[in-house]
């Protein structure tokens, strides 16, 4: 039982281990609700503070009966100056949360004290910060310069503050602790790689230390039913040769089967330990091209569409957040992705954030803990770093899902186009003892420690970046983070006309629901607890620029002005439908765009898919897990079988059919339907298709007699040889602001789980809405007139007992916002 000193009024308190100091406050009604209101600044003060923790060890009798022998104390996290002591006496200091660290123990007859002081991470760092020969460049802590300690300091990045993050940087004690014996092995000491993969054979070694214990290994397959696979000993290292192996491949091209490896020890003393692994080859293809130079991930030889989002703590309290890291997963999975990436920015996740993404193909792209700055270039701070990059990359290289590691986020892309040299007056040997430090880290250190630890995964230096032997700013090599949209105001078209090989980064903001907003005391769209929670600034386009001003511009672009006055709607209401109508249709563009592009973009994985707090931001979905439309269009567009419209040009009657399947679709049919925004058909065709695995077919129809220019929509309906929807799905052919859309009467009614609508004319944009912790099956769609247009949609609720009830849906579409708009312009 730990507890903590939370003060001279309350005393000493139960704490929480893992865990941290606000949310031990916040249990001792020492603090207000942190993410409520404005409360975020009412505790900030937490940061300034030393904290203390104490819990009792047990003596050396209970550890006999444990048969734990030459015990050690191991910290999984502490976050992230500590000081640990034993009986008052000091044992260990520490200074980086994302490593582990143990300490020697000796127990006595009688139990003693294990004390932890965390000492204010701000203050620490003012005192490193204090000491370097010149300042250290950092763009997202808004402190003033020669106070953003967030550079120097080894703690999430994201703690001091984002444009989606609150600043709440308080200490904790966030990993497991826990006694055990100094010779026991852990799982990351063993290296377990494919020495050769063939058809008919793979050949598994595993590499373990000369101080590991006597055991025995074994080799079980994935369906745990024959018999045990055999493993021996060879010169170098034990082997395992598996006959007609069962291959991994990534969510959407085919199975996950993991291989059981298992070490049980000889001696009691010890714990066993368990692996899972995937037979699978995974390499990055870099070479020229017909548009440059690929950056391609391939997985048993076949090009993966990498089709994803950038991923951020479940929470902000990190070390609860883990609880949810596999339900935020499970709606990647539902939306299709295959790959995700781990920002640089935030911590590195747990083991079973990583065992999700092996057992359900999800690839990840995988940075180190730096984002939007650079490093100092003292050998103290080089060092650790090294530890932890050691640690990390010898943790996670047995993950079948690791596809690569990734030095910084934006740090390289900001020294180059960002002004800091100007901004931090870094100039002549400052600037270049500035590049030093950051070529050493990224360019020396960490690609060394990737090649010599790892399990051949690739090292890529900064994203964004680019293959060196071509032009520093070339667009057409290595990824992208593609902001010119938001940023720049660019239209979405933007996504198929820029020249790009793969975008690891790209958004749009949207307002969450409003019932995750009533949470933090959010009634009305002008209250100041939701006001404050918008941080994204873009002072260098139009002073006073911010996310609200770049939400307004593109809704009314593609959609309507959300700040329109409506007598219908609240603010917030039509706030929350028109950026998240907008967010969707962007969010898809992009992805079909990408995915339309004819082997040019071999990677689409937006920003971002999650929320670490109730706020306004990019996510697809906000903290709370209810999926705004945005997450909709992404697992529409995500679909392994897909029809595309091609969004050459305005003039473009082409589609594109996507089977990223290992299945061949032989025979299949795909319905068409061109229609004016009245429901009137101007042309239809039925065409047959032979679509073989992991390829695309183009079909365009250009009959003279069509008045194409009359065309609103096309919708389409593709079945397999027996009949089963492989894809349907519809589309606007203009932006959606563009169409006079009708003022349909829509029906519905509620059976079992499952709701039925019907409308007398043709609807954009519906979007259903429930307080009922779930999801629907499809959302933001389009309904068309008639018997024909009737749509079963199902909801899916988070607990399986709950049944929804016709009371609990409400709908919204969007000629109901249009037409408001339209009678206020």
């Amino acid at each position: 039982q730990w507890e903590f000193e939370a003060g001279d009024t309350l005393g000493w308190q139960p704490a929480i281990v893992p865990g941290d100091v606000m949310q031990d406050l916040l249990a001792a009604a020492a603090i207000p609700q942190p993410y409520y209101q404005t409360n975020e600044r009412k505790v900030q003060w937490v940061e300034r503070q030393d904290w203390t923790y104490q819990t009792v060890l047990p003596n050396a009798n209970q550890l006999t009966r444990h048969l734990i022998a030459d015990p050690v104390i191991r910290f999984d996290g502490l976050d992230t100056y500590a000081s640990v002591y034993i009986n008052d006496s000091l044992a260990l200091e520490t200074n980086n949360a994302h490593r582990s660290y143990s300490v020697p123990w000796n127990p006595s007859a009688e139990a003693c004290t294990l004390k932890v002081v965390l000492h204010s991470a701000v203050a620490k760092g003012q005192d490193i910060l204090d000491k370097q020969p010149r300042l250290v460049p950092v763009s997202n802590e808004m402190k003033p310069q020669g106070q953003q300690t967030s550079s120097v300091t080894r703690k999430p990045t994201y703690q001091f503050g984002w444009d989606w993050a609150p600043r709440l940087t308080g200490a904790g004690i966030s990993g497991n602790v826990r006694i055990e014996s100094a010779l026991q092995p852990s799982p990351e000491e063993a290296r377990i790689s494919w020495v050769a993969i063939t058809d008919t054979l793979a050949i598994l070694g595993i590499w373990d230390t000369e101080e590991w214990p006597r055991g025995q290994w074994s080799l079980q397959s994935p369906d745990a039913t024959s018999e045990d696979i055999s493993v021996s000993r060879s010169d170098s290292c034990w082997v395992a040769e598996i006959k007609s192996p069962q291959r991994w491949w990534p969510n959407g091209m085919g199975e996950q089967p993991l291989y059981r490896l298992k070490w049980a020890p000889e001696s009691p003393s010890f714990n066993s330990l368990n692996w899972k692994v995937g037979v699978r080859e995974l390499s990055w293809i870099r070479q020229p091209d017909a548009f440059g130079h690929s950056f391609e991930c391939h997985v048993n030889g076949q090009r993966v569409q990498a089709r994803g989002a950038n991923v951020i703590p479940a929470d902000y309290f990190y070390a609860r957040g883990q609880a949810q890291d596999t339900v935020i997963l499970k709606q990647a999975i539902d939306a299709h992705m295959n790959m995700i990436r781990i920002w640089g920015g935030a911590v590195y996740p747990s083991e079973e954030f990583y065992d999700f993404c092996d057992e359900n193909g999800l690839l990840v792209w995988q940075d180190f803990m730096f984002a939007c700055a650079m490093v100092p270039g003292d050998s103290a701070f080089l060092n650790n770093v090294s530890e932890e990059a050691i640690h990390q990359v010898r943790r996670l290289r047995n993950h079948t899902a690791l596809a690569l590691w990734c030095g910084n986020n934006e740090s390289q892309k900001a020294w180059e186009a960002w002004g800091w040299p100007d901004l931090y007056n870094l100039h002549g040997a400052d600037s270049v003892a500035t590049e030093v430090a950051y070529n050493r880290m990224f360019h020396e250190r960490l690609p060394h420690i990737v090649e010599h630890h790892s399990n051949a995964t690739l090292y890529w230096p900064s994203s964004p970046s680019h293959d060196w032997d071509l032009p520093v700013k070339s667009s057409n090599s290595g990824d992208e983070h593609a902001w010119r949209v938001w940023f720049d105001t660019l239209d979405f078209s933007f996504f198929s006309e820029h020249n790009g090989r793969f975008a690891s980064e790209y958004g749009l903001q949207s307002i969450p629901d409003s019932s995750t907003l009533a949470k933090v005391g959010v009634a009305a769209f002008e209250d100041e607890a939701l006001q404050f929670r918008q941080r994204s600034k873009m002072e260098w386009l139009k002073p006073g620029l911010d996310g609200w001003g770049m939400m307004r511009i593109y809704a009314r672009r593609y959609t309507a002005d959300p700040a329109a006055s409506d007598t219908v709607h609240s603010s917030l209401q039509r706030w929350i439908y028109l950026t998240q109508l907008t967010q969707a249709i962007g969010l898809r563009e992009a992805l079909e765009r990408h995915r339309n592009s004819q082997g040019r973009y071999a990677g689409s994985l937006y920003w971002q898919l999650n929320d670490v707090w109730p706020t306004v931001s990019w996510s697809t979905i906000d903290h709370a897990g209810k999926w705004k439309l945005g997450h909709y269009a992404a697992q529409a567009a995500n679909k392994p079988c897909r029809i595309i419209y091609n969004r050459t040009d305005s003039t473009s009657r082409s589609l594109t059919a996507h089977n990223d399947q290992p299945l061949m679709h032989h025979n299949s049919t795909v319905h068409v339907q061109w229609m004016e925004e009245n429901g009137d058909v101007l042309h239809s065709m039925t065409q047959r298709l032979d679509v073989p695995p992991f390829s695309s077919m183009h079909l365009a129809w250009n009959e003279p007699s069509v008045p194409w220019v009359n065309a609103a929509v096309v919708r389409w309906n593709w079945l397999d040889s027996s009949g089963f929807a492989l894809d349907e799905g519809a589309v606007s052919l203009k932006k959606p602001s563009e169409i006079m859309w009708p003022q349909p009467t829509i029906t519905w009614n509620v059976q079992g789980n499952s709701v039925e609508l019907q409308s007398d004319a043709m609807a954009y944009g519906v979007r259903l809405i429930t307080d009922v912790p779930g999801r629907f099956e499809q959302n933001g769609f389009m309904l068309f007139p008639g018997k024909e247009g009737v749509r079963q949609i199902r909801f899916i609720p988070n607990d399986p007992t709950l049944q929804l009830h016709s009371t609990d849906v409400k709908l919204e579409h969007f000629a109901q916002y249009q037409a408001t708009n339209r009678s206020r312009s």
